[in-house]
């Protein structure tokens, strides 16, 4: 086996065992009559809904996701006489015609932001938690934050990727070592460096923590972090939901709309 063969091998496992963005485009059922609205950046364009009039609640899922993350809380607001802006965030979802990546995100929640504001509590979960705080650190204005499962991109032996080799039936034990060993090394890219925990640590608005001990993604350890940077953070967590859940649960959700709705 030469070199080269050995390395388009390995390369070939990587890339059918990393997860992937949803490929069906899904629309929340308390969207359906909603129109949407396509808001464009400088790195593309995002689509984007916005549900009720006055301040809202502004709503950024992680990677590999899309808006109908938030089905479960967007039904669970709307009942408690909130609005909502939510989109899918750039290369999920409907929106195919933007770039993917941490400076994507917070170039996109901020045009959103400003099309389709104003904006009460901003809200994000995994690594659309860390898109949440660069962009209120940009200047996004909001009035309270929530942060699910949040990714800490600075401490990724906090990470764990849970995602069976992909290999091809004949492919020899060494490309699938290496292979595994290339999925679980952190990722070389200049946007996942940015210093969640010193920006944390510079804003000031109320914010809420919320996150599952059992995560098999993300520790929970990464939103203890955060929120011990955060002045006056509240901390949510639970077991048993999982990654996705925890911003799903009913009970959790709850506790989220009395933290937005508590008077500080």
């Amino acid at each position: 086996m030469n070199d080269q063969y050995l390395e388009d091998l390995v390369e070939q496992i990587v890339a059918q065992s990393l997860p992937t963005p949803r490929t069906d485009k899904r629309l929340a059922t308390i969207l359906r009559d909603t129109p949407a609205s396509t808001i464009a950046f400088e790195r593309g364009e995002v689509t984007a809904w916005r549900l009720g009039d006055g301040p809202a609640l502004m709503l950024a899922h992680g990677a590999f996701d899309d808006h109908v993350l938030w089905a479960p809380l967007m039904d669970a607001a709307v009942e408690r006489g909130h609005s909502i802006v939510v989109l899918d965030m750039p290369g999920h979802g409907l929106s195919v015609n933007a770039e993917r990546g941490v400076d994507s995100g917070v170039a996109a929640l901020c045009a959103v932001a400003s099309a389709l504001g104003p904006i009460h509590t901003i809200m994000g979960h995994s690594i659309g938690a860390v898109s949440v705080i660069r962009a209120l650190s940009s200047g996004l204005s909001a009035q309270k934050a929530v942060l699910f499962g949040v990714a800490l991109p600075t401490r990724w032996d906090l990470w764990t990727l849970q995602r069976n080799i992909v290999a091809p039936k004949d492919a020899p034990q060494i490309a699938i070592d290496l292979a595994h060993k290339r999925l679980h090394t952190p990722p070389d890219d200049p946007q996942l460096n940015y210093d969640v925990e010193t920006a944390a640590r510079g804003l000031t608005i109320p914010v809420l923590v919320a996150h599952c001990r059992d995560d098999p993604h993300w520790s929970w350890r990464t939103s203890e972090i955060i929120a011990a940077q955060w002045p006056g953070a509240k901390t949510c967590y639970a077991e048993g939901l999982g990654h996705r859940g925890i911003a799903r649960d009913r009970q959790v959700i709850e506790s989220v709309l009395d933290f937005v709705e508590a008077q500080d």
